[in-house]
């Protein structure tokens, strides 16, 4: 990221954010095509990255860092996304150990990506309002 300098701690500016932003738009138009052509797995990690993408560009806009994790939940309580993204943000979680290879797998992708999908929509949109 272009927008971000390291010191002693991370000074992020609003370009910064505006990637990590614009990245996750692509990660849902990405995952909206793999949808429609029944890559549902693939969907859903796109899904879940576009929603991790959103939510880290929230936190480098109120607290001028971003977290080091995956957790979308725990990123999630920390801006106060509201409570009925909740259980989306858990499962999109568990879909993100689902791109290794050796990984179980997910069962019944294609409801899951129908559901998950959509819904990644939704939390990103939340977010773009409010950055």
């Amino acid at each position: 990221m272009t927008g971000c300098k390291r010191a002693d701690h991370i000074q992020c500016t609003d370009a910064a954010v505006n990637e990590w932003l614009h990245d996750a738009e692509e990660e849902i138009e990405t995952a909206r095509c793999l949808l429609q052509h029944d890559r549902y797995q693939h969907a859903l990690v796109h899904s879940q990255q576009a929603v991790e993408k959103a939510l880290k560009a929230m936190h480098l806009k109120r607290f001028g860092k971003k977290d080091r994790t995956h957790d979308l939940v725990l990123m999630a309580r920390e801006i106060a996304l509201p409570a009925k993204y909740m259980d989306g943000c858990m499962a999109l979680t568990m879909v993100y150990v689902t791109r290794y290879v050796d990984a179980p797998p997910i069962e019944n992708p294609c409801e899951m990506a129908e559901e998950l999908m959509p819904l990644a929509e939704e939390i990103v949109e939340w977010i773009r309002t409010r950055l």
